[in-house]
């Protein structure tokens, strides 16, 4: 099952939990291994931390109440590794999590999208790259299955709109700061929309989390701006690390 937390408290848990190892939820540990993009470490944004909303957790109802992931077709690495005569826990975890995440992909496809070929698409490329995921020679404990984009997307959008129109009925003396705060934040967005669609989405690769709430949080509430600008410092996201 999804996430019952906000895309907020989630992102502020990944500055609170980690911080010494910002690699478990910046995209830096994205490297190019043997001429292939690969993340070294699990910073990409996952499915079990994605926030759901009630169309979302109805098909997950349904999927734990009818059984669906039984219905669930494994694709070939995922069948291989079931047919294992020993497979490690790690890798039984991450079947199961697919088996349940796609029951309840599939089910939400069926009952609210069901002509919506873009969606459809969606799904293809997300069960493909669960699948192309276990090749990475990485691959290991605490790798956890990756987000599903529309309803990541989706969770991340409704975040900075309710976030930033929060703000400004709170502090109406600073209307233009908020504007403009919310300006960066959906510049964070385009960036991290733009990396998914030509980049994670064509070579199956689990995209990074949305760093837009990670980065208001760390300059902004923390006011450590030197650190989030560290981050990114000499990495291929340099740009990502970029400050007001």
């Amino acid at each position: 099952m999804a996430n019952p937390y906000s895309f907020i408290a989630t992102a502020r848990a990944d500055v609170l939990h980690h911080p010494i190892a910002p690699d478990n939820y910046l995209p830096t540990s994205l490297r190019q291994h043997e001429q292939k993009l690969l993340w070294t470490r699990p910073g990409y944004a996952t499915y079990g931390l994605t926030p759901t909303n009630n169309a979302i957790q109805y098909s997950s109802c349904a999927v734990y109440c009818y059984k669906l992931e039984q219905n669930v077709t494994l694709p070939p690495n995922l069948e291989r590794i079931s047919l294992e005569s020993n497979p490690p826990e790690f890798k039984k975890a991450y079947i199961a999590q697919y088996r349940n995440a796609a029951a309840t992909i599939d089910h939400y496809h069926k009952s609210n999208m069901a002509n919506d070929q873009a969606f459809a698409q969606a799904v293809s490329n997300w069960k493909q790259t669960c699948n192309e995921l276990t090749e990475n020679p990485f691959f290991n404990e605490g790798w956890e299955l990756p987000a599903f984009f529309p309803f990541y997307d989706n969770a991340c959008t409704s975040a900075i709109l309710e976030f930033f129109k929060e703000q400004r009925e709170n502090d109406r003396n600073n209307l233009a700061l908020w504007t403009k705060r919310q300006k960066h934040a959906d510049e964070m967005y385009n960036a991290w929309k733009e990396f998914y669609l030509f980049v994670s989405s064509p070579n199956f690769l689990p995209f990074p989390k949305c760093l837009w709430y990670h980065k208001h949080f760390i300059i902004h509430e923390r006011k450590e701006k030197n650190l989030w600008e560290s981050y990114f410092h000499n990495s291929n996201f340099s740009t990502w690390g970029k400050t007001e």
